[in-house]
């Protein structure tokens, strides 16, 4: 028989997302195969279950950009009793976005899940798409929108008194 607990393990080994559950004492209860390769970790699953979220921590270290605003983040959600969403700067220009959703019972936390997904590609759209709302594709150039929003920054810029020259 297909037990529930049999199909949940199918799903979380099948999602596309990187899921991290951990239990009330804030060790790794379930990690999936996308998180690993997510953050090229050479390891099995099994190999984190049971391990507290600082090893955890210790292992994703290395792919981060920058480690130690991560770890304070990481430090405060532990103990936090609500949802919380961040961008996290991978070496090599990745990001990711990482969701936070405590499961809570009688007003205590009984643990968490992480949900995470690698949004570069979204964030190089989204750079692409400003860049060209307000620059000319083929120039580079400033158009009139780019243009207007920036003269409207020097008019409420607190250094206007002293004047300014636009070349």
């Amino acid at each position: 028989a297909y037990s529930a607990a049999k199909q949940m393990e199918d799903v979380l080994r099948n999602l596309p997302s990187a899921v991290v559950v951990f239990d009330a004492a804030g060790q790794v209860a379930q990690i999936n195969p996308a998180c690993l390769e997510l953050f090229n970790l050479r390891l099995h699953p099994a190999e984190l279950v049971g391990q507290g979220w600082r090893t955890f921590f210790d292992h994703l270290a290395p792919a981060l950009d920058d480690p130690e605003p991560e770890l304070e983040r990481i430090k405060a959600l532990i103990r936090q009793d609500r949802p919380d969403q961040a961008d996290i700067r991978l070496r090599g220009g990745r990001q990711v976005l990482r969701h936070y959703v405590p499961f809570m019972r009688d007003g205590a936390i009984q643990g968490a899940l992480w949900q995470l997904q690698d949004v570069t590609a979204i964030k190089e759209q989204q750079g692409k798409l400003e860049f060209l709302t307000e620059r000319d594709p083929l120039t580079g150039l400033l158009n009139r929108r780019g243009f207007d929003r920036r003269l409207h920054m020097l008019e409420h810029h607190p250094l206007r008194q002293q004047g300014f020259t636009i070349a």
